[in-house]
């Protein structure tokens, strides 16, 4: 009998007082028949976000070899897509600003994180977030870099 139902949810935001209230209403609908709206109130809790990575992408190129010489060395910021795993799950998809800088905020556990930008391999780095704390992670692309 419920094969003969299509369910559309539809949600309308109400507002923000003290959190956030959600409208959702569940029409169920059958060929010649009206709409059956049936309202239900759903709270939103707002969370703070203790916890997640930040930090820069670069962009190396020249003459890497210690001791650095700006003269022929140089190192920029860079735009490129982040894309964050958990496990084989892609969770989150971010992109560094035109200075190189990211944050984004996450729960504890694992993560691989994959960066790109044109003419580099991709670099994966694997980090821990931990509880109450945002995880430094600094991508380094070394583009026609020599050591």
């Amino acid at each position: 009998m419920f094969a003969r139902f299509a369910r559309i949810l539809t949600v309308v935001a109400l507002g923000l007082t003290a959190g956030l209230t959600i409208r959702a209403h569940a029409a169920l609908m059958t060929p010649g028949t009206a709409d059956t709206r049936v309202p239900a109130t759903i709270p939103v809790v707002p969370q703070v976000c203790t916890s997640g990575i930040a930090g820069t992408v670069v962009v190396r190129t020249g003459d890497l070899m210690p001791p650095l010489d700006p003269s022929r060395a140089k190192i920029v910021p860079a735009s490129a897509p982040l894309y964050v795993f958990a496990g084989n799950a892609c969770v989150a998809t971010i992109q560094s600003g035109a200075d190189g800088r990211f944050q984004l905020a996450l729960p504890p556990g694992r993560y691989a994180i994959v960066a790109q930008v044109v003419g580099a391999a991709p670099v994966t780095r694997t980090v821990q977030v931990r509880e109450d704390q945002w995880t430094e992670l600094d991508i380094h692309f070394d583009l026609h870099a020599t050591y």
